[in-house]
């Protein structure tokens, strides 16, 4: 998927002409890529099946609290962009399928 989504982010912001941005990618490439020009995504990041719905919840909780923890918000229903405030009753950004254990 990273490969994949990388590909497709390069293509988009070369045929915007979105220099500044690919000027980033190319500014955190690691030195020893050498049979790639970008660096898109953090490298040791991997997907990770989740098994239970404890372990959901963990996951849940942790990306609704990114933001907070970052200081940029006082609570996660406070960040626009998360879907914390749909499971709070609130409108979010982007309408979303809630998971029904949630």
């Amino acid at each position: 998927m990273k490969r994949h989504t990388a590909w497709e982010i390069i293509k988009l912001a070369e045929n915007e002409n979105r220099y500044y941005l690919l000027e980033q990618f190319k500014k955190f490439k690691k030195s020893y890529k050498v049979k790639s020009k970008y660096q898109i995504w953090q490298e040791g990041v991997h997907p990770q099946f989740i098994s239970s719905i404890d372990m959901l919840e963990q996951k849940m909780n942790y990306i609704h609290n990114n933001p907070v923890e970052q200081g940029y918000v006082n609570s996660p229903i406070d960040w626009v962009y998360s879907s914390a405030r749909n499971y709070s009753g609130l409108k979010g950004i982007l309408d979303i399928d809630k998971l029904e254990v949630w």
